[in-house]
């Protein structure tokens, strides 16, 4: 599973209620309005809290409609990352990155889903939005490729081109990030919202983008 679900204690289901709340009116009227023709005091009203709550759990009003932004692999997670091989390399990188980008992770799994349609549609309608979000995969995209690199230097038998560590890393995190965006695309298409259902989306991506890589001879010279 990408986000493991364990059972809360009844103050942290308070405060996840909570943020889910804030995340889910923040998004609804961003959708409805607009980023920028809504305020901090719109979304306090809409939940029914006050902006010093607001503020004990998101950092500014585009947090609480757009999630939190992607970010890097923590010390921690590099260390479990490089401290031994993995047999299937690429769904280690999906699930490290799902990890890096979740946006959704105090919304309820029925909730999830709508709050993520909102959020694109959202980006939709402003490009300056959609180019932060790539912006911010950018940063992410080269922390795996650091990271990656330096695991194939660890452990070059299970590197598998002809080329160097770090060309192969940046063709691993790029299909990573590919596997991610269709699977995403394929789990907002359907009414499951789970992380069990988002984990089958991501497996069927790869599965598509394999079956179609199937198709392209080996000594192609051109396209």
């Amino acid at each position: 599973m990408f986000m493991a679900e364990c059972e809360p204690s009844l103050r942290e289901s308070k405060r996840q209620a909570t943020r889910a709340a804030i995340e889910d009116q923040a998004t609804a009227l961003a959708e409805k309005h607009g980023v920028n023709n809504i305020t901090v005091e719109d979304i306090c009203s809409a939940v029914g809290i006050s902006k010093r709550t607001f503020f004990n759990y998101v950092d500014s009003k585009e947090t609480a409609v757009l999630g939190a932004p992607p970010r890097v692999p923590s010390e921690e997670e590099k260390a479990e990352f490089l401290s031994a091989e993995h047999s299937n390399i690429l769904g280690s990188l999906v699930r490290l990155t799902f990890e890096l980008a979740v946006t959704v992770r105090f919304v309820a799994p029925e909730q999830r889903a709508t709050i993520l349609r909102r959020r694109r549609h959202i980006r939709q309608q402003d490009p300056n939005l959609a180019f932060q979000q790539q912006a911010g995969m950018h940063v992410v995209s080269q922390a795996l490729t650091e990271l990656v690199t330096e695991y194939l230097q660890l452990y070059p038998g299970r590197q598998k081109l002809e080329a160097s560590p770090k060309h192969e890393a940046i063709t691993l995190v790029s299909i990573t990030l590919g596997t991610i965006q269709l699977g995403h695309y394929i789990w907002l298409e359907q009414n499951d919202g789970s992380d069990t259902a988002l984990e089958n989306c991501c497996l069927a991506a790869l599965s598509e983008l394999k079956t179609i890589f199937k198709d392209f001879p080996d000594d192609y010279q051109s396209f």
